[in-house]
């Protein structure tokens, strides 16, 4: 049974993360408070996932590049939801 499997920190780090960046990608607008809120779990996240690590370092980059533009416009916009899906 799936619940009954041993859970660590990990993953369930993991999880809440996951669960906070899934409710920032559905939010699909760009919040400067957002960054705040998931900077620190993006390197976790990433390093989770099978992706090489050229890709997870450019998605870092995206998301980075994203948050220091002011004001934010639409290919920003596409920029951050194509990064948020990698």
């Amino acid at each position: 049974r799936w619940w009954a499997a041993p859970r660590g920190p990990a993953q369930t780090a993991g999880a809440l993360l996951t669960a906070n960046l899934v409710g920032l990608a559905a939010a699909r607008t760009i919040h400067y408070q957002f960054y705040a809120w998931y900077f620190h779990s993006l390197p976790l996240l990433l390093w989770q996932t099978a992706l090489p690590t050229p890709a997870r370092l450019a998605v870092l980059a995206a998301v980075e590049l994203v948050y220091n533009v002011y004001p934010p416009r639409g290919p920003a916009a596409i920029l951050l939801h194509t990064a948020h899906m990698a």
